[in-house]
């Protein structure tokens, strides 16, 4: 091989050795893929291992995002009747339907997620289901709050005091809730 063809192919190197790695040790999309030796959830069960680097590259985001976990505080807009008002999540009672855009503090992750101040939220008949639809409103596990549609607005407060711990926690780098990226 000559030096220059050499010189040419050093990128190409160079990044081979640097992403293969990487990709080693990615983590499968899981999910619907047959071929996936287990489900995107089941990699959620336990704490992601992360690098030096990776920990202080996340420490500024996962406590921005512990900080925005404490309260819920978002405005609706869509068609609808609802009441809901909880003390914990399990004294939580919701009467009524609505399907709607929300805007604001979405409130707890209680997963390993990003979550977006606008979304989409619908309830039908949602008391007493047990396991709630993926569209409808996750409440945090010690959220004490409540919620209100009336025609075409509606609102939905609320503060986790769980997540004050987690926060604070979380300036040591402890993740109780284990929502931290």
């Amino acid at each position: 091989m000559s030096p220059s063809r050499s010189l040419a192919a050093a990128p190409i190197l160079l990044l081979a050795v640097t992403l293969l790695p990487a990709c080693a040790s990615a983590r499968p999309s899981g999910g619907g893929n047959p071929a996936s030796p287990m489900p995107a959830e089941a990699w959620f069960d336990s704490p992601p291992k992360h690098s030096a680097g990776e920990i202080v590259l996340l420490y500024i985001p996962n406590r921005l995002f512990d900080l925005l976990d404490i309260v819920r505080a978002r405005v609706r807009v869509g068609p609808g009747f609802a009441f809901s008002v909880r003390a914990t999540e399990g004294a939580q009672f919701t009467a009524g339907t609505y399907s709607t855009l929300f805007l604001g503090l979405p409130g707890p992750r209680r997963q390993r997620i990003i979550n977006w101040p606008v979304g989409v939220e619908k309830i039908e008949h949602a008391q007493g289901e047990p396991r709630p639809r993926d569209d409808a409103p996750r409440y945090g596990i010690g959220e004490i709050g409540l919620g209100l549609q009336a025609a075409i607005v509606g609102a939905d407060v609320g503060v986790d005091p769980w997540e004050i711990v987690d926060f604070l926690a979380g300036i040591i780098t402890l993740d109780p809730v284990e929502d931290d990226l």
